[in-house]
């Protein structure tokens, strides 16, 4: 079998990645490490938990995160796992809790993952370095983003660069109106190629390629198509940005992010079945832009925003 080095030595620039990259278990373990171990994840929104006390689970593999708003109005977030026996400590996916406790041992801690109560603890031991095992947050224009690694790539740039369209369509004001789950068999690489191409658009999704022109083969056309949401963007609220659609201009040590904004066919407004708006307008848009606006997180966290809603 050969190394992974050797089959990325082989895989021809340009093709599509070889079987074995999306059979190989080595392969697949190293990804997570490298990749979603290493990367800003998008797990959910500030306004899930806006009071003291509240708090929502995360779980990723075998992984498992306490995301909580402490005493001091800051979210944090804290492994899952008792420092005692490795007991998981929240087994609702969310709530309200003036401090966390152990189902095992009882082993208490406060919101600020500080070891509260350790009963018997022998003499010598140290409640201080007992508490839970941090983890990485931020929040960025209201996304709460996690990362496990202890030394994360900076978010500079992304709050620098990409906050500026995240307010014009009001991320930090957004509300979660549903979760929905997709399960799907399938190795996550090919998740994440499909949502990154439109080539499949037309003949895969009928419905979506009647309101987006991604899915236009023909330059010309397209441009055309653009070129009329462009011109009334400005009196809906909006600004013309284009933010490293294609990654040439990521800077080392720095997360990746994008964005940029594409038509909808003409009758259609937002993402709706029939393209009538389906909620308020939301940020500084004040009428309706016949367009859709991806942004991009990283690796693997992705929102498409439309002048009334956002999916992610």
């Amino acid at each position: 079998m050969s190394s992974i080095a050797q089959l990325i030595a082989q895989q021809p620039v340009d093709w599509s990645l070889q079987q074995e990259f999306y059979k190989r278990v080595d392969i697949y373990e190293l990804e997570i490490e490298k990749i979603y171990m290493d990367s800003w994840l998008f797990i959910g929104h500030d306004s899930e938990i806006p009071n003291i006390g509240d708090y929502f689970v995360y779980n990723l593999l075998s992984e498992s995160v306490i995301v909580v708003r402490g005493k001091d109005d800051q979210i944090h977030a804290y492994m899952n796992v008792c420092r005692h026996r490795g007991s998981r400590i929240c087994l609702e996916d969310r709530g309200n809790i003036k401090r966390f406790t152990c189902p095992y041992h009882a082993w208490t801690y406060n919101l600020d993952g500080s070891l509260m109560i350790a009963k018997e603890l022998e003499n010598g031991i140290k409640k201080e370095g007992l508490g839970l095992h941090k983890c990485q947050i931020a929040v960025v224009e209201g996304l709460i983003l996690l990362n496990f690694s202890d030394q994360p790539a900076s978010l500079d740039g992304l709050k620098n660069v990409l906050s500026e369209p995240m307010e014009m369509f009001g991320f930090k004001d957004l509300k979660i109106a549903a979760h929905k789950n997709y399960p799907i068999d399938s190795n996550w690489k090919l998740a994440v190629e499909n949502y990154n191409e439109c080539y499949h658009c037309a003949p895969s999704h009928p419905e979506y390629s009647q309101s987006h022109t991604q899915k236009i083969a023909d330059k010309k056309e397209y441009d055309q198509a653009q070129h009329k949401m462009l011109d009334s963007l400005t009196v809906c609220g909006l600004k013309n940005i284009e933010i490293n659609a294609d990654y040439t201009e990521q800077i080392a040590g720095q997360e990746q992010y994008a964005y940029w904004r594409y038509a909808l066919f003409d009758g259609y407004v937002t993402g709706s079945k029939n393209g009538k708006p389906i909620a308020p307008l939301i940020g500084d848009i004040k009428k309706f832009n016949a367009g859709a606006s991806d942004f991009n997180i990283g690796p693997v966290s992705f929102f498409l925003a439309y002048c009334d809603h956002v999916v992610g």
